[in-house]
C-alpha cells in the first residue's frame, strides 16, 4: 500500500500544501528522519549545478563544510506585497559562519535565500504569483548582499500557463539574484526531485551514506511512486487507471465550455476529464451538453420512461461521436504516404500501453499508441521506453548535444531487436 496514493484518492486532502511539508521535512536537517543533512546537501548541489555553479562562488567549497554550513528551512513564511499578505510554499535561508579576529567571535552572515514556489497541477499556475514573491522578498531583504534564487517546482510538461508564470519574473542581468525551473520528475529523471530521492536510496545501498531506517527507506520509495504517478496524471492522465480497471474507449470533444475527454473503463464506469482545467468533472451535465451541442440523436430516457443512467449515457454518447465522425480527437491510424514507407517497425509493451514504433525510408520516426489509436509526440515515449526497459542507450551525443529524434528512435529500435535476439 502506498500510504501517499492512498489519502490523494477522489477528493483526498493531499495537495500541494502538503507536497510542499514533506520536501521541507526532507530538506530539514534537525527533523527525525535520520538523514541529516544529506538530502539538503544534495538538494543544495542539484540547484547550484542548474544555475552553472553559481550559487556558491565566494565559497565553493561551501557544500562540502559540514561544519560552516547552517541552513533554516521555513515551510510557507509570510511576506508583505503592497500590503497584502504572500506566503511563499518553501524558504530556504543559508549562513555561513566567519570567525571575527577582532570582535573575537564568529559572525554569522546569510549568504542566500532560496524561495520554492510549489505546483503539482499545471492548473495552479498564477500569471504574477512568482513576479509578486521576488519582489516581496527583496523589499524585506536587509542585508543586500544576500543573494536571492527563486525556485519553480512544477510537473513535467510544456504548459503556457506555467511558462508564462515563470517569464513573468524578470531579474535584471545585473543582479546576483537567479532563477531556476526545477521538475518534479521527468522522462529523462535529470535534474529532479525524483533523481535526488532515488540517488539517495542508491548512495545507501552503495554504503556511501549512513544506514536509512526501513521506515524512512519504504516511505521515500512510497513518495517517490506517488510523485511519478501523479507527474503522469497531469501531462498524460489517459495512462493512469484506478480501481475502475484501464480505459478501455475514449474520445476527446471540443465544446463552448471547453475541451473534455470522455472515458468508459473496463467496469462500464464513464468519467469525463477537463483538459483545459486538468481535472475530472461531474460526467452527466457534461454528456447532455455533448449531446445538446452536437446535435445527437441520444435519448435521455429509456422507452420504460425513466432516465438514464451515466453507464449508459456517455457509452451512447462516445458511440454517437465515432460513428457519425463529429469533430473529436479519436484519430485513427493514417495509411503512410506511399512516398514514405515504412521500412522498420515493432511493437513494444509499457505500463501506459501498446506502442508502435515506425521508421520510415526517410529516416523520420513515429510512435503510433495502438491501444487510443492514434499517433503520440514520439520523443518522450522515446525516452519511457529507454527508462522503462532500462536500455543501455544514451540521450546525448558524445559531443554533450541532445540525439535527435531519428537517431534516438533508430537506437531504441536496434536495442529492442537485439533483446529478442540475445535476450
Amino acid at each position: 500500500m502506498n500510504i501517499f496514493t492512498a489519502l490523494s484518492q477522489g477528493k483526498g486532502s493531499l495537495n500541494e500544501n502538503n507536497m510542499s511539508a514533506m520536501l521541507s521535512y526532507l530538506l530539514n536537517s534537525h527533523q527525525d528522519h535520520g538523514l541529516k543533512d544529506t538530502f539538503l546537501k544534495k538538494f543544495l548541489k542539484l540547484l547550484d549545478e542548474i544555475n552553472d555553479q553559481k550559487l556558491f562562488l565566494k565559497n565553493n567549497l561551501l557544500l562540502d563544510n559540514r561544519s560552516n554550513l547552517d541552513v533554516e528551512v521555513t515551510l510557507e513564511p509570510a511576506y508583505d506585497y503592497r500590503g497584502k499578505k504572500r506566503y511563499l510554499d518553501i524558504e530556504l535561508q543559508v549562513y555561513d559562519s566567519t570567525y571575527n579576529y577582532v570582535e573575537d567571535n564568529n559572525e554569522v552572515k546569510e549568504i542566500l535565500r532560496i524561495a520554492i514556489e510549489n505546483k503539482i497541477k499545471p492548473s495552479s499556475a498564477k500569471n504574477n504569483q512568482f513576479k509578486e514573491e521576488y519582489e516581496a522578498i527583496k523589499s524585506d531583504m536587509e542585508d543586500k548582499e544576500t543573494k536571492i534564487l527563486m525556485v519553480f517546482l512544477t510537473p513535467f510538461g510544456d504548459y503556457n500557463n506555467l511558462k508564462t508564470e515563470y517569464n513573468n519574473l524578470i531579474i535584471d542581468e545585473n543582479s546576483k539574484n537567479e532563477k531556476v525551473w526545477l521538475k518534479w520528475d521527468a522522462p529523462d529523471d535529470r535534474n529532479t526531485v525524483v533523481f535526488l530521492l532515488k540517488s539517495l536510496l542508491k548512495n545507501e545501498a552503495d554504503f556511501k551514506i549512513d544506514p536509512i531506517s526501513d521506515y524512512v527507506r519504504n516511505t521515500l520509495k512510497a513518495f517517490i511512486r506517488h510523485i511519478i504517478e501523479t507527474n503522469i496524471k497531469f501531462t498524460s492522465p489517459e495512462v493512469i487507471s484506478d480501481d475502475l480497471g484501464d480505459i478501455k474507449n475514449v474520445v476527446n470533444v471540443d465544446l463552448k465550455s471547453g475541451n473534455y475527454r470522455i472515458e468508459e473503463y473496463e467496469s462500464s464506469s464513464i468519467k469525463v476529464y477537463n483538459l483545459e482545467t486538468q481535472e475530472y468533472e461531474v460526467a452527466k451535465p457534461i454528456l447532455r451538453e455533448v449531446i445538446e451541442e452536437k446535435n445527437l440523436k441520444i435519448d435521455l430516457y429509456y422507452d420504460s420512461g425513466n432516465k438514464k443512467n451515466t453507464r449508459t449515457l456517455g457509452k451512447d454518447v462516445i458511440q454517437s461521436l465515432k460513428n457519425q465522425n463529429i469533430k473529436a480527437d479519436f484519430t485513427s491510424k493514417k495509411e503512410p504516404d506511399n512516398k514514405n514507407e515504412i521500412k522498420n517497425t515493432i511493437d513494444i509493451k509499457l505500463q501506459s500501453g501498446k506502442y508502435k514504433v515506425e521508421e520510415y525510408k526517410n529516416g523520420s520516426i513515429k510512435v503510433y499508441n495502438i491501444e487510443m489509436k492514434k499517433y503520440e509526440k514520439a520523443k518522450p515515449l522515446l525516452r519511457r521506453i529507454i527508462k522503462e526497459k532500462e536500455l543501455d542507450i544514451s540521450l546525448y551525443y558524445n559531443s554533450g548535444n541532445k540525439k535527435n529524434t531519428r537517431i534516438l528512435g533508430k537506437d531504441v529500435m536496434q536495442a529492442i531487436k537485439n533483446e529478442w535476439v540475445f535476450g
